[in-house]
């Protein structure tokens, strides 16, 4: 299984995985361009994809999901309260009987198994999701003011975790953002810190798991080399099972690329 971070942070989200047997996207906050080019870099297919998984209905993570909708015809899952925030409006006018919701509780597209759980964010009905394909996992867990019991055991011992470092609270508390939007961030229904994301690691990392991801990086309020050295230097502190893992962090503009193999 390939898993390809195409964009994560303040400014459009979207994530590919691909199997032989097909292949799934989770958000889609870019263009339809460049999603196609990405896709087509990898030497994958567009009509490979046969599901869209959507977390929230905030802009980074939707707005390029009308024109991908109207071209391709693909389904699409979420909550039923994030699909009815997903109006005309945000996207377009698009056939709603793509729409499928998720609320009874896992389901299989393909060889996929999708797993997901609650986060805490300022949406209608946020979710992460944790995606199996024979023996391996992907985990993710973005746009969560906090990590809940529910969201540690269900990304556990994830081959690959796609986790959200979002801001260092010094450039936070010092940047160039008005009060109310600083504690909007660093609420319980904002974002991960460098530090919680760091300390809800030891947690979550299991002895399968091989690849941890920063993501969700906020361009204003923390820098790529600073997540990963919060990240890192905790993770030192840890058994050595925890620091044998490789540590990357995904950027806006850059996509990043990691193969699994059962």
């Amino acid at each position: 299984m390939d898993f390809l971070s195409l964009a994560s942070g303040s400014k459009g989200n979207c994530y590919y995985l691909a199997a032989e047997s097909g292949a799934l996207l989770v958000d889609c906050g870019i263009s339809l361009k460049r999603l196609e080019a990405a896709v087509a870099a990898q030497a994958g297919s567009m009509d490979a994809i046969g599901g869209i998984l959507i977390t929230h209905e905030h802009r980074d993570h939707i707005s390029g999901l009308g024109p991908l909708l109207r071209r391709y015809a693909i389904p699409c899952y979420a909550t039923a309260a994030t699909l009815d925030a997903l109006t005309e409006k945000l996207i377009g006018r698009v056939d709603r009987n793509l729409f499928h919701a998720i609320d009874d509780g896992p389901l299989s597209l393909g060889d996929f198994d999708i797993h997901w759980s609650r986060t805490s964010h300022d949406a209608a009905d946020p979710v992460s999701y944790q995606i199996r394909y024979e023996d391996m996992k992907v985990g993710m867990l973005t746009d969560a003011g906090v990590a809940s019991d529910d969201n540690r055991e269900a990304l556990y011992d994830s081959n690959v975790l796609l986790v959200e470092a979002n801001h260092d609270l010094e450039m936070l508390r010092n940047g160039p953002y008005p009060a109310l939007l600083k504690r909007r961030i660093a609420s319980d229904h904002g974002h991960l810190s460098n530090d919680s994301c760091a300390q809800m690691l030891t947690d979550v990392i299991g002895p399968h798991t091989e690849h941890v991801v920063l993501g969700h990086l906020s361009e204003k309020n923390n820098l790529p080399a600073c997540a990963y050295q919060t990240v890192y230097d905790h993770l030192q502190e840890q058994p050595p099972a925890v620091r044998r893992l490789r540590l990357w962090v995904a950027g806006q503009k850059l996509p990043l690329a990691l193969s699994l193999h059962a």
